[in-house]
Parts: C-alpha cells; structure tokens; sequence
C-alpha cells in the first residue's frame, strides 16, 4: 500500500463539494453513524463485544448483521481502512471492499451514493481489486434495503465531480 498524504481531498469531500452535502439531521445522527460504523467494522473484524453497544443504536446494527448474512459477506479484504489514490490525488475510507465488491453503510439514502461508491472503486483499483458492484445498505430498525450501482457509471460520475472539484480549486488560485 503507498503512503497516504493528509493534504489530499477525500472523496466525501470531493463528492459533497460538488453534489451538495447530504442532509444528516442532527449531531446525534452523525454520532449515531459514527458509533454503527464502528461497532460493524468491529463486528467484521471479529473484534467487538456486543455487550458494549448502545441500545440506541442495536436495532440498526441488527440489521447490519442480518445484512452481512443474507449477503453471505465473509471474505473482507479492507474494513474501513483509509486508501489514497497516487495518480489522481485523493484519499478515502471505504466502509467494506471484499474480492469483488464495495459495501457502504448507511442510515438513509443519499443521493450521492453512487459517485462517493465510483471514488472507492477507483481507490480500490489501486489495490489491484476488480469491483464488480458497488452496494449501498441503509440500515432501517427492523430491516435493510440495498441498492446495486454499476462500477463504470460510479467512477464516470466520481472523475466528473473530481474534474470539477479540481477546475474550482485552480479557478480560485487565478483569482
């Protein structure tokens, strides 16, 4: 893996400069997606005790690991681990990537799943990873809904906010 520079934009940061930030609600829904993420990418990783979780957040996280069932996930090659891409100079953290796919956790649908998944596919390239879908999960109380992007239209949408994410940084440097 090459050395991830920290003066590099992510692709959140790409993605919602240019599409808009996502609606996220309150600060205790951005501290309950922080805890999620959390607790499922210990719950990968074999690494969590489930007596520690936050009954505020079990429901959703029950559904996670129906999820991972249902979805026979079990061979995971990065858990949220952060990956920086040389050539095009941006970073992420992909919730999931397994042999074949990318995996991102959510708690309700954004529309800008589908290029912040393109970024991941690209990071994920670097790795020598073949994506051969991209799958968004909106974690619910009692149940999860997915929805199956196409790699090649996620990173087509992901190089265009990145240009435009580029062009405005030059743009502003000009003036």
């Amino acid at each position: 893996m090459k050395k991830i520079q920290n003066n590099v934009p992510s692709v959140t940061q790409i993605v919602n400069s240019v599409l808009g930030e996502p609606l996220y609600g309150t600060e205790w829904h951005l501290r309950r997606g922080a805890m999620l993420h959390k607790a499922i990418s210990l719950h990968l990783q074999g690494k969590l005790n489930e007596k520690t979780i936050d009954a505020r957040i079990l429901p959703h996280f029950e559904s996670a690991k129906k999820a991972i069932r249902d979805l026979n996930l079990s061979q995971y090659i990065f858990v949220e681990t952060k990956l920086y891409h040389h050539l095009y100079q941006f970073s992420g953290t992909p919730d999931v990537i397994t042999s074949d796919a990318i995996i991102d956790w959510k708690s309700s649908h954004s529309e800008t799943s589908e290029a912040q998944l393109g970024g991941y596919v690209l990071l994920a390239e670097t790795q020598k990873i073949h994506i051969k879908k991209c799958i968004e999960i909106v974690l619910e109380d009692d149940r999860y809904v997915i929805t199956e992007y196409k790699p090649s239209r996620g990173k087509s949408l992901f190089l265009a906010c990145l240009t435009i994410y580029n062009w405005r940084r030059e743009w502003k440097r000009l003036k």
